[in-house]
């Protein structure tokens, strides 16, 4: 089951359809953004992989990292962001 927290209002009910999706011993899917896919994934029993894109590289500071080819959740608090002052710079208005 493809997952997206975006479309479906957030990690609550993201999580409730992963929590259905186990119950029929289906293997979930999270998709975009990879900062909250990876956390889904690795909290859900049937959590094998995440999309993973690189949109918000420029402006974050942490979140999910590669270690030999596997994404790898961050041990910060919450989602392992924090804002990368210079970039987001250029975007104020």
């Amino acid at each position: 089951v493809r997952i997206d927290p975006v479309r479906l209002g957030g990690l609550t009910p993201a999580r409730k359809v992963a929590a259905f999706a186990e119950l029929k011993h289906v293997a979930v899917y999270p998709v975009r953004p990879a900062e909250v896919g990876a956390q889904l994934a690795a909290g859900v029993v049937h959590g094998r992989m995440c999309e993973h894109v690189d949109w918000f590289e420029e402006l974050f500071i942490g979140g999910p990292r590669f270690e030999v080819q596997q994404l790898v959740v961050p041990s910060d608090h919450g989602l392992g962001l924090r804002v990368h002052e210079p970039a987001a710079a250029k975007y104020r208005v």
